[in-house]
């Protein structure tokens, strides 16, 4: 199935106010938290929509962006584009994932990983293997962005990354803990932590049918342009591919 949307932008959209008092009887450090998560979702969806109307309006109306604009979301796992030479396809996830992990590389080199505080804590269970690694490389978990507390049989997490907060944060958890035990070595360190972050942007990606708008399609397209070799995921396969004029006029024959 194909998805067009509608090419409307309003720069403000879904930006609401909040009511702590019409919230559930809670503790007064539960709304905090509560109300803090609702605002940073809010400012997130903000500074994504000010991004891309900031990129719009700085682009000079002769140039074409090298991905172009997005026609339409395919099967849920493509965007279709037209650039100044065609058609270009784009894997939404594998794109996506290679943005998602230069920021998280940038971040952790220049320990700035933004973290947030659980508002219901996550327990996860462990073997003795996993807890002996997870507590020999705490420091690396922190840098990460995450804080645990080690409990008999396994952890108890209440802080984790901001771009990861609606992931899986357990099977997440039990995966970055497994590439740390695959290297086993701090000597192994920097490959290792390359690794980690590779698998943490691979969880947090967009998936398969998940819907796009065509202003998140062409927000993807131009975060996507501004990042160290977009052109391939972190596994080395491609993310997009272009389709000329001239090749798609072959498909049909055309001028034979």
């Amino acid at each position: 199935a194909i998805f067009v949307s509608e090419n409307r932008w309003e720069a403000n959209a879904g930006i609401a106010q909040i009511d702590t008092k019409s919230m559930p009887s809670l503790s007064d450090k539960q709304h905090a938290y509560i109300a803090s998560d609702i605002k940073q979702e809010q400012q997130i969806k903000a500074d994504m929509q000010g991004t891309l109307l900031s990129t719009q309006k700085s682009l000079p109306t002769t140039i074409e962006p090298p991905l172009g604009y997005a026609l339409a979301q395919l099967s849920g796992l493509f965007i279709l584009a037209e650039n100044k030479h065609g058609l270009m396809l784009i894997d939404m996830h594998a794109a996506h994932e290679r943005v998602i992990y230069e920021q998280m590389k940038q971040a952790y080199e220049q320990k700035n990983v933004i973290s947030q505080i659980l508002l219901v804590p996550i327990k996860t269970s462990l073997n003795s293997l996993e807890l002996e690694t997870i507590d020999e490389f705490k420091s690396t978990y922190q840098k990460l962005g995450f804080s645990f507390d080690l409990r008999e049989g396994g952890v108890v997490i209440n802080k984790v990354p901001v771009l990861l907060r609606n992931t899986n944060i357990t099977q997440l958890f039990t995966d970055i803990t497994a590439e740390i035990i695959k290297h086993n070595t701090h000597d192994c360190a920097k490959l290792a932590t390359n690794e980690i972050i590779s698998t943490m942007a691979c969880h947090s990606a967009v998936r398969a049918n998940d819907y796009l708008t065509r202003e998140q399609m062409n927000g993807l397209l131009r975060t996507m342009e501004k990042t160290k070799s977009y052109e391939q995921c972190n596994h080395g396969r491609p993310t997009c591919k272009q389709l000329t004029i001239s090749q798609l006029d072959g498909f049909f024959r055309r001028g034979t």
